[in-house]
């Protein structure tokens, strides 16, 4: 049986982080779910599990599932709205009001949250990482994951993830509440 288009879960074996990576590559291998213990246990801190698991040449299941969906769900979202949408429709005045205010909605979400973030290190005396309040555009995982990942280039060690995700989530509701108000302004 050919295991390359399947993954294997570090959790499932014994030894150290390097030792179940090899063992997973040697198996053929190509994709890997890592065990969040293997990683935050690691001798060398959680950093070097990290690289441990990055220079394993293994693919994460997530992220090889999660491209795959995301981009085959916006290429059918673009082939939809491109079939069913004439371009009368996009350019009545009341659509471009709504795409331009939507717009105000995600730049004003997006202020909100990173003067929130600030506001919570003012706050905190720097315990708190205003980056997090970048998070704040509705925009859910993507701006999250763009915080973590740009958290991560700056220190290899944080994990601001979830509390990025809170404050996506917040951005969604500022969003919605935003939108609503310009919606009745409309009317």
């Amino acid at each position: 049986m050919i295991f390359r288009d399947f993954g294997m879960t570090t959790a499932s074996l014994a030894g150290s982080l390097e030792t179940k990576l090899a063992a997973v590559r040697g198996a053929g291998f190509s994709q890997v779910m890592v065990a969040a213990a293997d990683v935050v246990s690691h001798p060398g801190g959680t950093a070097a599990g990290v690289r441990a698991v990055r220079e394993s040449g293994l693919v994460a299941v997530h992220r090889r599932l999660s491209e795959t969906v995301l981009y085959g769900a916006t290429f059918f979202l673009g082939l939809t709205l491109g079939i069913l949408c004439e371009a009368n429709t996009i350019l009545e005045p009341v659509v471009l009001k709504l795409l331009l205010l939507g717009i105000l909605a995600l730049t004003l979400s997006a202020l909100g949250g990173i003067a929130g973030g600030y506001l919570l290190w003012w706050w905190y005396d720097g315990k708190y990482n205003p980056m997090i309040g970048g998070a704040g555009v509705s925009c859910v995982p993507t701006t999250a994951k763009v915080v973590q990942k740009i958290a991560s280039e700056a220190n290899p060690a944080a994990v601001i993830l979830p509390h990025a995700l809170g404050a996506s989530i917040s951005g969604v509701i500022t969003s919605a509440i935003l939108a609503g108000c310009f919606v009745a302004m409309l009317r």
